[in-house]
C-alpha cells in the first residue's frame, strides 16, 4: 500500500509540472478498484431483497405455460429454493473454516440463480 501511494503522488506531481499542462493522469490502484467495488456493492445492498423477490417471480412466470400438462411453475419455486439453500450453505460452511466474508460474494446469490433457471429450460 505504501508503494501504491507513492507511485500515484509521483504520478500525480508530475500532472502539475507546466511540460504536461495538456496531459490529465488519472491513477488508478488495485486497493482503489477493490474499495469501489465494496463501495458499489453495499449501494445496492438495500435492494437485493427486492430484485430476489423480481426474479423468483421471473422464475415462476416463466415456466408457466397455457397448457397445464407442461406447464411446470413448481419448477422455477424449486429452482429459487435450492439457490437459497445453497448459498446459505456455503455461507455456513465458509464461517465454519473462518474465511472472510467479502461484499463481492454478494453477487453469487444471483449468478447461481441464473444458472440454475438456464439449466431448468
Amino acid at each position: 500500500m505504501i508503494w501504491e501511494r507513492l507511485a500515484s503522488e509521483t504520478l500525480l506531481s508530475k500532472n502539475r509540472s507546466p511540460e504536461f499542462n495538456h496531459l490529465n493522469i488519472y491513477v488508478s490502484t488495485i486497493t482503489g478498484i477493490s474499495d469501489e467495488a465494496s463501495d458499489n456493492i453495499l449501494k445496492v445492498f438495500p435492494y437485493l431483497f427486492f430484485s430476489e423477490v423480481l426474479v423468483g417471480a421471473y422464475a415462476v412466470l416463466s415456466m408457466m405455460m397455457k397448457d397445464w400438462v407442461v406447464s411446470k411453475p413448481w419448477l422455477g419455486i424449486a429452482a429459487v429454493s435450492a439457490n437459497c439453500l445453497g448459498c446459505l450453505a456455503g455461507i455456513g460452511i465458509m464461517q465454519l473454516f473462518r474465511v472472510d466474508f467479502i461484499t463481492m460474494n454478494m453477487g453469487v446469490p444471483f449468478i447461481m440463480l441464473g444458472n440454475n433457471l438456464i439449466q431448468s429450460f
